[in-house]
C-alpha cells in the first residue's frame, strides 16, 4: 500500500517549494467568520457503534468563473473515502483542504488537488508543522495510511480522491504534530490558489476556515464558491 506521502501521479514527497503558499494561506489572524461564512449549517446522528457528522456548508456569492467546489466523504468498516470536486479549476492551479483544530493554519494536516502545467492532475498529503513553516509532505507515522485513488479532469471539472484508513493498526510514535484521527473533530479549512511555470505553488487567491466541526469517522460534506 502507497505511504502516507504518496500522490496519484507521482508516489513521492512534494517539494517543500510545491506546499509553500498553502502554508501562508492561514498563518494571518482570520477575519471573524461572520464576515466569511454567508450560511452554515451542522447536524450530528449518533448511532450505536459510531458517530456520523454531516456537515452542509452552502455560500451565497457565486463566483463569476463559478468555481464551485465540493469536498465529501463517507465512512464505511474504518476507512474514510474522501473526493474533492472543483469546477473550473484551471491549468496551474490548486485547491486544497487543511482539517485544523482552531479554525487557523498551524499543526495542521493538509490534502492538495493540483492541476499542472501538462493538464495532469495530482493530489497529495501535507502537514502544516507550524503557522509560520511551509506545509512538508506527511510522515508516515502521521495517522492512518493515504492512499490516492482518483485523479482527473473531465468536461472542465477536477476530481481527485482518496482513502484513510489503518488507524489503528500502527505503534504511536511521536509525530511533527497531533497525529490524524478519524474521532477528532476538526475545523475544514479550504483555500484556493496558482501554481508557477514549474508548477510550484503560490499565495492563495481565495480562502475559507469554517466554524462547523467535522470527523473523519463520519460524513461530511462541504461546498465553497470562491471569490
Amino acid at each position: 500500500m502507497p505511504s502516507p506521502s504518496t500522490t496519484m501521479r507521482m508516489f513521492e514527497p512534494s517539494k517543500m517549494s510545491q506546499s509553500a503558499a498553502f502554508g501562508v494561506a492561514f498563518t494571518e489572524k482570520m477575519p471573524p467568520l461572520s464576515t466569511i461564512i454567508r450560511k452554515s449549517t451542522i447536524s450530528e446522528r449518533k448511532g450505536v457503534s459510531k458517530t456520523t457528522a454531516i456537515a452542509v456548508v452552502p455560500t451565497t456569492l457565486i463566483s463569476p468563473s463559478n468555481r464551485n467546489i465540493r469536498i465529501s466523504w463517507t465512512y464505511s468498516s474504518e476507512v474514510t473515502t474522501v473526493q474533492m470536486v472543483a469546477n473550473n479549476l484551471k491549468v496551474q492551479q490548486w485547491v486544497a483542504l487543511g482539517l485544523s483544530l482552531d479554525e487557523e493554519m498551524g499543526e495542521d494536516h493538509v490534502f492538495v488537488c493540483q492541476h499542472l502545467s501538462d493538464n495532469s492532475i495530482v493530489v497529495k498529503r501535507l502537514i502544516n508543522p507550524g503557522g509560520h513553516v511551509v506545509p512538508i509532505a506527511a510522515p508516515s507515522n502521521d495517522g492512518g495510511t493515504f492512499n490516492a485513488t482518483q485523479a482527473k479532469i473531465e468536461n472542465s471539472v477536477v476530481t481527485c480522491g482518496f482513502t484513510l484508513s489503518n488507524f489503528g493498526s500502527r505503534k504511536k510514535r511521536r509525530s511533527v504534530i497531533p497525529t490524524l484521527s478519524q474521532t477528532v473533530k476538526y475545523h475544514p479549512l479550504v483555500a484556493v490558489g496558482p501554481l508557477d511555470s514549474s508548477n510550484s505553488m503560490r499565495m492563495h487567491t481565495s480562502k475559507e476556515p469554517q466554524s462547523q466541526l467535522v470527523s473523519l469517522n463520519g460524513e461530511a460534506q462541504i461546498s465553497y464558491n470562491p471569490v
